[in-house]
């Protein structure tokens, strides 16, 4: 009974402080949203956050975003970092074509026969050799390309393969540096060969982005239904635009009197940083940055910031260019004794950094909203990731384009709401720790429970104690009181 009554106190305890059931969310949970519109004939939708977005939140990594249907429902959606720019440097003109020399590699080794070998020459070509008699062929697994005269950079591969049935045979490409280690390039891509009353259905191409690898290898996943290959051509693209950058023009607060402090109002993927002085103004100094007012800082460069008015333009010091993920403050401070007054002028900064895209999945019932700036929502857990478009699988459904961005519409952002209001930016108190705080309680309580019962035992042995000692003394002199009573009280 005591166990029974313990065991329901302690279930009791666990449920009373088993932290609730998470709501769900609304938009009213939210300080703003901005109404999102988007091409209804692509499933995904595309928008670049504005800097509201970021100078509103109060998480630095937008944890407190949410995007929500016509029904109040959460729908999926993702944040996309641009890549940085990528260094310039010599390539091929776009449009430019090569024809790739190309080697076959068999399914099984000769025997017997000649021996296939494939070597680098001294000038990183590759060089085909063999010794013995010609070998009987075998089945063709792939082909190593050298793609030494692409030089880096993005090209589109033509495949020119033997005629054959109607097939679609997909393959994979690959890259290496040295023959030896092979990076994934093209996961999965398909030769495709169709007929059909009189048309004739033909996808012999891919798009590789190379980067700086040398040798290509196209690989069969289907060796068996392969047709021969009779040659690669490669023509050049043009580089993959970039984004462009956002840009800030953030006015200076005096911080000392020879230091500035400028704040971006929210955390931004810095790229570019430029101190634009007054014309005819020189600065010596170094820019630090942050991610709190109180720091810690960062050093991102020193040098001399100056702006000139020469021949009636104003040449200034080029920008400081560095990649940092989550920036809000920027500190200037002077190296060559420059004294700063607050009322006099006083330089600029030009901030540039990279907007993240909002990818939504359009499921749901339009328009969406994209809701943001919750304190209490920054803790809470995040909604599941949503996946990349996928890069195959739609050529048929848009266009003939496989391409995973043919999968994303545009979209566009209206005008700001105010929906629950600057009171959900209030930092909420930290949440209190139940589960611990119950398992301690149970703990204690159980620590007490045993202590109770020790208690009673001692008592118990110190009674059973005490009347043993109280016969001795007597030698049995109360037992024989105790049987004259009993004679006394009969009849």
């Amino acid at each position: 009974m005591r166990r029974t009554r313990w065991s329901c106190c302690a279930a009791l305890v666990l449920r009373v402080a088993a932290p609730e059931a998470a709501e769900d969310l609304a938009p009213d949970d939210f300080a703003l949203g901005l109404p999102l519109t988007h091409d209804a004939a692509r499933p995904y939708a595309a928008v670049t956050l504005p800097p509201l977005v970021y100078r509103t939140a109060t998480s630095p990594t937008l944890t407190d975003l949410r995007v929500f249907d016509a029904d109040g429902s959460v729908v999926r959606h993702a944040l996309v970092l641009p890549p940085a720019r990528a260094a310039q440097g010599a390539s091929p003109e776009p449009g430019e074509a090569h024809r790739l020399p190309m080697f076959p590699v068999h399914a099984t080794p000769p025997r017997g026969g000649a021996t296939a070998r494939i070597e680098i020459a001294a000038d990183g070509s590759l060089v085909a050799s063999s010794a013995g008699p010609p070998d009987i062929p075998s089945e063709v697994t792939a082909y190593v390309l050298d793609a030494a005269a692409l030089r880096a950079g993005r090209a589109r591969l033509t495949l020119a393969a033997a005629p054959s049935a109607d097939s679609v045979v997909p393959y994979a490409v690959d890259g290496s540096d040295d023959l030896v280690t092979w990076t994934p390039l093209v996961a999965r891509a398909r030769l495709v060969r169709l007929a059909h009353a009189g048309r004739v259905i033909v996808r012999d191409h891919v798009d590789v982005d190379i980067g700086q690898m040398r040798y290509l290898r196209l690989r069969w996943l289907a060796p068996a239904q392969a047709p021969r290959l009779e040659g690669v051509v490669a023509r050049v693209l043009p580089p993959a635009a970039e984004k462009p950058l956002e840009v800030l023009e953030l006015a200076a607060g005096v911080a000392g009197t020879g230091a500035l402090l400028f704040d971006a109002g929210g955390h931004f993927a810095l790229r570019e940083l430029a101190l634009e002085a007054v014309p005819n103004q020189l600065f010596a100094g170094r820019l630090e940055v942050a991610e709190g007012e109180d720091g810690p800082w960062r050093v991102l460069g020193q040098g001399t910031w100056f702006a000139f008015d020469v021949a009636g333009e104003t040449v200034r010091t080029p920008p400081l260019v560095h990649a940092a993920a989550r920036v809000r403050y920027v500190r200037f401070v002077a190296s060559d004794g420059s004294r700063f007054v607050a009322g006099e002028p006083l330089p600029t900064l030009r901030f540039a950094y990279r907007a993240h895209e909002l990818r939504v999945l359009a499921s749901g019932r339009a328009p969406y909203l994209v809701a943001f700036g919750s304190s209490a929502v920054a803790r809470a857990a995040a909604p599941p990731p949503l996946p990349a478009p996928p890069v195959t699988g739609a050529a048929g459904a848009i266009g003939g384009n496989s391409d995973a961005a043919a999968l994303i519409g545009a979209g566009a952002l209206g005008a700001p709401r105010t929906l629950g209001g600057t009171a959900r930016l209030a930092p909420v108190p930290e949440p209190l720790p139940w589960r611990r705080m119950a398992l301690w309680g149970v703990l204690v309580a159980g620590v007490a429970g045993i202590g109770v019962l020790v208690w009673r035992l001692l008592r118990e042995l110190e009674r059973d104690a005490g009347g043993g000692v109280a016969d001795d003394e007597t030698g049995g002199r109360g037992r024989d009181t105790d049987r004259a009573d009993d004679r006394a009280r009969r009849p």
